[in-house]
């Protein structure tokens, strides 16, 4: 049986190199005996990226196997594809008058007949994709939000529609899906990155009497993040001023190139996965006792290791995620100021042990949600 895994992998993305760990792990718990493709855009066949060749081979060392790494040269059946998860479905890019009649008309017809007019299209020009699969399924997938003049909807919803089943991790996916007229089978269930056991070994240690450890996990923002960044170095200072270490982190050596620069002398703790291990570097966020951020796996990462998430408005994917833990995280919107976020962070102290142990509620609700969606995809799907 041969299956490819598919997401957004090798790209030095730490979060979707946890749900490619995750997704690893399920497919050969199924599938012990399968032969498993990894699918990786990050080659030299990439053109607009800066990469030194084989860069995204360090896929092998994370799995700990020798998978077959490829990428959308390849052409070739498979029997099984199986997307694991990540904010793949999304679009930010307005596009002219044209792209909104397509959306239109897109989201009239449905994914499901979208994707059979794509299929039609394809055939007619002899342009057919590479990789065909008897079946398709995806877990944990994030879809939403696209603006009315979406370059990528039409091609998202080309994609969507050719999955049998789709689960997706929150409640603003599902209702995404259901707009877009999906007709395989669904579920809303939660982010495959909270099978914590998966891909981190760290023990969380006891509440304590309080925070003692800031984390701070910034992006570089399609809109520009001068204004965060500002508020971030401010908030650092103030933190720190009251007895608080802080630590900086990026989840992404290619695409946070402006936020690694920006705070050079804070000694950014980044995620570069051909010169670190992945134990030793969720050991660096294990310190953290509150999570800053503006990434959505900064956030739930950070949760599973005990860190009380703090997720900064600057997206919808932030908001979603902050529901995740509808009674231990906070929500802070991105114009906020520094002092601003400095009271929010007083507050998660004085109240401390309580928030510690209504995070650890909030975890286990959602590793028991992916729990049951693995038990669903296995008795059902797969």
């Amino acid at each position: 049986m041969n299956i490819l895994l598919n997401g957004y992998y090798g790209f030095g993305n730490l979060g979707d190199d946890i749900l490619m760990k995750v997704s690893f792990s399920i497919i050969k718990s199924k599938f012990p005996e399968a032969t498993i493709y990894l699918y990786s855009n990050f080659s030299k066949n990439l053109t607009g990226f800066s990469q030194k060749d084989n860069y995204n081979l360090y896929i092998r060392k994370i799995l700990e196997e020798e998978v077959e790494v490829i990428d959308w040269t390849y052409e070739g059946n498979f029997d099984l594809i199986f997307h694991g998860g990540g904010g793949i479905y999304f679009d930010y890019e307005e596009g002219g008058k044209l792209s909104a009649c397509i959306n239109f008309l897109s989201v009239l017809l449905g994914a499901h007949y979208v994707s059979k007019v794509d299929s039609f299209l394809r055939w007619t020009f002899r342009k057919p994709r590479r990789v065909g699969t008897t079946k398709k399924v995806g877990a944990g997938i994030g879809i939403g939000t696209y603006p009315k003049r979406s370059k990528m909807l039409y091609r998202h919803m080309a994609d969507i529609g050719a999955f049998d089943a789709l689960y997706v991790r929150d409640t603003f996916s599902f209702d995404s899906l259901k707009e877009l007229k999906f007709k395989g089978r669904k579920g809303h269930f939660s982010d495959l990155a909270f099978l914590h056991d998966t891909w981190s070994n760290e023990k969380i240690l006891g509440t304590g009497k309080g925070p003692k450890t800031i984390g701070i996990t910034l992006m570089d923002w399609h809109v520009g993040s001068g204004f965060l960044y500002k508020q971030a170095t401010k908030f650092a200072l103030k933190a720190r001023q009251k007895g608080y270490a802080v630590i900086f982190f990026s989840f992404d050596e290619n695409h946070d190139k402006e936020y690694i620069n920006c705070f050079r002398t804070e000694h950014v703790l980044v995620w570069r996965p051909n010169k670190i291990r992945l134990d030793e570097y969720i050991y660096e966020l294990s310190k953290c006792d509150i999570m800053v951020t503006a990434r959505a796996h900064g956030a739930i990462l950070g949760s599973c290791l005990g860190a009380l998430p703090v997720c900064i408005n600057i997206s919808k994917k932030l908001q979603t995620v902050a529901n995740m833990f509808p009674n231990s995280s906070s929500l802070i919107e991105k114009n906020y100021n520094a002092d601003q976020w400095l009271e929010e962070i007083e507050n998660i102290s004085e109240r401390w042990i309580k928030a510690k142990e209504l995070l650890k509620e909030d975890v286990k609700r959602n590793v028991e949600s992916v729990k049951h969606c693995i038990s669903e995809l296995n008795n059902s799907v797969l």
